[in-house]
């Protein structure tokens, strides 16, 4: 669900809130349900929530992963200085926030696959969607054999 700032008052009034306090429990609604709150620059809220993080799927995290956070490099020439990909133990999906080298690394991800557009569980899954959301960013669109090599490098 994407909600715009600029409804905030209004559903805050309706609550009984100010719009600041309305915020504040939008960002702590994360901790106590299991959901993402997510607050992009152009203003929108999305509200992620539903069957995959209620009833996640079990993954299986992919071998040699680093660490218990799960976060490693995505090492595609051109995306390799900020873009990550992981497994998250918590919901039993792989992710990945992928950034140009040309992009600002405080900014949001020019791609970013997770819940729930995508419910990613295995390697091969996440190589598919990232070739498919990479093409229209480069000239000869990579395979996703090739995607596969640079997760797993």
């Amino acid at each position: 669900m994407d909600l715009h700032d600029s409804d905030i008052p209004a559903l805050a009034a309706e609550a009984g809130l100010g719009a600041q306090r309305f915020r504040s429990v939008l960002r702590e609604l994360k901790a106590a349900v299991p959901m993402d709150v997510l607050e992009h620059s152009d203003g929108v809220w999305e509200i992620v929530y539903g069957p995959s993080y209620t009833r996640p799927k079990t993954a299986v995290p992919p071998s040699g992963q680093a660490g218990g956070d799960g976060i490693r490099a995505f090492t595609m020439p051109g995306w390799e200085q900020y873009s990550t990909w992981g497994y998250e133990e918590g919901l039993g999906h792989l992710y990945a926030q992928l950034y140009r080298n040309t992009d600002d690394r405080d900014a949001a991800p020019r791609i970013w696959i997770t819940p729930p557009g995508h419910v990613v569980t295995t390697v091969d899954q996440l190589a598919k969607v990232i070739a498919e959301a990479i093409a229209p960013h480069e000239l000869v669109p990579p395979p996703t054999e090739l995607i596969k090599m640079w997760l797993t490098r």
